[in-house]
């Protein structure tokens, strides 16, 4: 009886110290720094967002891509917003590499300008972790809050 439980307890131990440390570990793909500027004139309005992102176990290469969401008034829906620098995969410039350290981290700040309104947009970001062979070890999606363009 005394064995089942010392066991118990230490099975308790462990997983305390598993969740304690998967809870400190920051998250793989996330977006900081979001901006939404409103004003009258439509070259004045703008939103920003930073996306951050770190590797997964095996990366070698690492991608993100930006996608402009617009809802119209009176829409239910988002649809997507053709523009530059948006809908295509964009890897690290400069660094081959990153993304192949553990302790590696990419932040991707992105601006988009003159929205047109009246209308609520929002950016979704997505991130592709691959391996050397282009395999793709994992994505993920985010997406950020909503900026009215009145």
């Amino acid at each position: 009886m005394r064995r089942r439980v010392a066991a118990a307890a230490l099975c308790l131990v462990a997983s305390a110290g598993a969740l304690a440390r998967a809870s400190t570990e920051p998250p793989r793909a996330s977006l900081s720094h979001f901006v939404c500027r409103q004003a009258q004139n439509p070259k004045h309005r703008d939103l920003s967002v930073t996306a951050v992102m770190r590797p997964v176990s095996g990366t070698q290469h690492m991608a993100i891509k930006f996608e402009l969401q617009r809802q119209s008034a009176g829409s239910q829906s988002f649809g997507p917003v053709r523009g530059p620098g948006l809908g295509t995969w964009i890897t690290p410039r400069g660094d081959p590499t990153l993304g192949q350290r553990p302790a590696d981290v990419w932040n991707l700040h992105k601006q988009v300008m003159d929205l047109v309104g009246p209308a609520v947009y929002r950016l979704r970001v997505e991130f592709r972790w691959s391996a050397a062979q282009g395999h793709v070890l994992g994505r993920a999606q985010r997406t950020t809050s909503i900026c009215r363009a009145d």
